[in-house]
């Protein structure tokens, strides 16, 4: 398993992807910038790597989310010699509320576990350091190791799927849907409560009434938006529709939908990471998505679509970025100056309090400045027969995996992608090689870094200086 992994003094680091199709590219990015700086790295399969752990030497994690259910599983790497940094892959750019963000995505009882926070912003680091003023030392501001991703020079690593794309769809008009609280795959808006109450989110965040609010909320917008179809493609009768799926949704909602109208169709994530798909699109329309603030970074306009506005819910940042349609009317009028490249955003400065976006320093070089004064002790790796469990383990996922399989078919939910391939899809070692070529093609960099594929989605990711021969 681990015998063709290096066990020199360097310092270790391990870099988890629970959402492969959202942060493969940025925590690629990140790893081969920790590799050129003399780190061992690990990247793969959140999943993956956890299991591994106890056979693993020990390192640095840079994990993505502090929540309150995750103390126990912090509490254990921290005692077995690891140590732990976290670097929020949603944000308080993701929450309109602040309190929602402080009470879901972090908590006292994990923060004690870990060396550093790295914040997105300067207002996300207040959400956290306002309720928890004891650990204000361990929360930096760094920017997001997301963000460097969507950096200009790098676009080019989408310059084939974009191709791609375009050949096969045309023209566009693209739809990333964000209404997985009602088309959870398991129960819909029931199945999504059930998820979030099953750790006391609810009670911690807003409470039951207003979260059943909440979801009636996205219900109704979502039922308006499926309405706008229709209008859509009349208008731009040139133009295909396309709903880019959120990974957690049910895909098969989206299918249904999208057989009943003439010129639009569906893509799960599976389909590959958005950002391709974003920089291929003539207009882009949302609703407080994520990916409307990516699109922004990216330098494409994306129209935030509000039909039922509620202040409770509606996320500040969706409705500040960017044009906002409230009508049918406003949205039509908006998509036709984005395909005509008129839309114009104004004065965007004050975005920096949510996201450091303005130092041409890559954030992931200031996470790793942080992560460079971390002590570890030098650790060797597992023995033969401690990373014969690991493999034992590996058989006993893929078993599970098989009986979820049979489990869909039998259910009728064949064309359903399996949860995992929607949130991570499957990666090869050529497909991970050339993506670091297309990361360093713009900067020249990353043409020493060596690639060691491991037991499932898992890599070892190193710097091998030129005068090595391999």
């Amino acid at each position: 398993m681990f015998n063709d992994v290096s066990s020199n003094a360097a310092k270790w680091l391990y870099v988890p992807v629970e959402i492969g199709i959202r942060e493969y590219a940025s925590r690629l990015l990140f790893s081969c910038i920790a590799a050129e700086r003399g780190y061992n790295v690990q990247f793969g399969k959140k999943n993956a790597l956890t299991r591994a752990y106890p056979w693993l030497p020990k390192g640095v994690i840079l994990d993505k989310g502090a929540s309150h259910w995750r103390e126990n599983e912090m509490k254990w790497r921290r005692k077995h010699g690891f140590r732990i940094c976290v670097s929020e892959e949603e944000s308080a750019v993701c929450y309109r509320d602040a309190a929602w963000f402080r009470e879901y995505r972090v908590s006292d009882k994990t923060l004690q576990y870990i060396d550093y926070y790295f914040a997105w912003g300067q207002g996300q680091a207040n959400i956290i350091s306002d309720r928890y003023p004891n650990q204000k030392s361990k929360i930096v501001v760094t920017g997001s190791a997301r963000m460097d991703a969507l950096r200009s020079h790098f676009n080019k690593l989408f310059d084939d799927d974009i191709q791609k794309i375009r050949k096969q769809v045309g023209k566009y008009i693209l739809l990333p849907s964000n209404f997985v609280h009602v088309l959870w795959p398991d129960g819909g808006m029931d199945g999504f409560r059930k998820h979030v109450a099953k750790h006391g989110n609810i009670e911690r965040t807003i409470g039951k009434d207003r979260f059943d609010d909440f979801l009636l909320h996205k219900e109704s917008n979502m039922n308006v938006f499926i309405e706008s179809l229709k209008r859509i493609k009349t208008q731009f009768p040139e133009h295909a529709i396309i709903i880019r799926s959120h990974p957690s949704e049910k895909f098969s909602f989206w299918e249904e939908v999208a057989s009943q109208i003439d010129g639009v169709q569906a893509f799960s994530s599976k389909d590959g990471q958005v950002f391709p798909w974003l920089l291929a699109a003539d207009g882009i329309f949302h609703h407080g998505c994520t990916t409307g603030f990516e699109a922004y970074m990216m330098g494409k306009p994306a129209i935030a679509y509000h039909p039922i506005y509620d202040e409770r819910f509606d996320k500040e940042l969706s409705t500040r970025i960017g044009p906002v349609a409230q009508t049918i009317d406003e949205l039509l009028e908006l998509l036709e100056k984005s395909i005509r490249h008129q839309v114009e955003y104004h004065d965007m400065k004050w975005l920096n309090d949510f996201v450091m976006t303005e130092n041409e320093e890559l954030a992931s070089d200031r996470i790793l400045d942080y992560i460079d004064k971390i002590e570890l002790p030098i650790s060797k790796l597992a023995s033969p027969s401690q990373a014969s469990v690991y493999y034992l383990l590996g058989m006993k996922e893929r078993f599970l995996r098989l009986i979820r399989k049979m489990q869909r078919l039998k259910n009728g939910e064949e064309n359903e992608p399996a949860h995992a391939t929607k949130r991570w899809g499957n990666k090869s070692t050529e497909d991970i090689v050339f993506a670091i070529h297309k990361l360093g093609e713009e900067t020249e960099r990353f043409k020493n870094i060596d690639i060691t594929k491991l037991r499932g989605q898992m890599w070892y990711i190193k710097n091998v200086p030129e005068h090595v021969n391999l």
